[in-house]
């Protein structure tokens, strides 16, 4: 037995409402996130550099070899802008 159509009708009613607040919760999250120096990276992926977003599993190739870590957040070769590409594994 399929359940009457018109038992869906509070639910398909609702969803625009529950979008809208699930919008404007992410919303003003997002802003506070977004006025932050530093944007907060989950603690398993480790340091991103700032500007490429490049991380220890996935450092940059500057002109001799893997980028490190000049700062907490900057690579060394986004730091001395020799930058080029991205190890493919």
């Amino acid at each position: 037995m399929s359940p009457d159509p018109k038992a869906t009708r509070p639910f398909i009613a609702v969803e625009p409402l529950l979008q809208d607040a699930l919008y404007s919760i992410a919303g003003d999250a997002l802003s506070k996130i977004l006025d932050e120096d530093i944007l907060p990276v989950p603690s398993q992926l480790g340091q991103v550099c700032m500007i490429c977003g490049c991380s220890e599993e996935d450092a940059c190739t500057t002109d001799s070899a893997n980028c490190s870590w000049a700062t907490p957040n900057l690579c060394s070769a986004c730091a001395s802008t020799t930058h080029t590409t991205h190890t493919d594994d």
